[in-house]
């Protein structure tokens, strides 16, 4: 029987790594869709940024599909720089199971990085999804439509 994205013995309880992904993307949903660039040197790179509605928290979602790292520049027009944000990175091998012995083998990981400015680079793992969460000054020019 498949469980699905929870999986329970009579005394344990562990997530598997789509469990993580979804639970990562609610936690850090918002509803304004803004621009945002990525040059990567791969097609296997895809970013979607939302913004607050009140325009003082933005969240970058990059996904790498690849088996390789990629280094991604990102550019958001319009965005006042930060002394930092909040990094959330889920990765592991498409094959990667959560198990009773090893129950987080594929979960996230937190991390921060300093000095967010309008353009910034961050190295996406093979196979990963990663969150940026940035808090900031309210600018108007950064633009967005509801989703």
């Amino acid at each position: 029987w498949d469980q699905g994205q929870i999986f329970f013995t009579p005394d344990k309880c562990w997530g598997m790594p789509p469990y993580y992904s979804q639970k990562m993307a609610s936690e850090n949903h918002l509803p304004i869709c803004i621009s945002t660039e990525v040059n990567s040197n791969s097609k296997f790179v895809d970013v979607i940024s939302t913004k607050s509605e009140d325009g003082k928290e933005i969240v970058v979602k990059i996904v790498n599909t690849d088996k390789s790292d990629h280094l991604a520049r990102l550019s958001i027009p319009g965005f006042s720089p930060v002394k930092s944000a909040k990094i959330i990175t889920l990765s592991g091998e498409l094959t990667d199971k959560n198990t009773p012995n090893s129950p987080t083998k594929c979960a996230p990981k937190f991390n921060q990085i300093e000095s967010i400015r309008d353009i910034f680079q961050l190295s996406l793992p093979p196979y990963s999804y990663t969150i940026v969460r940035i808090k900031h000054r309210i600018q108007s020019s950064l633009k967005g439509t509801k989703r």
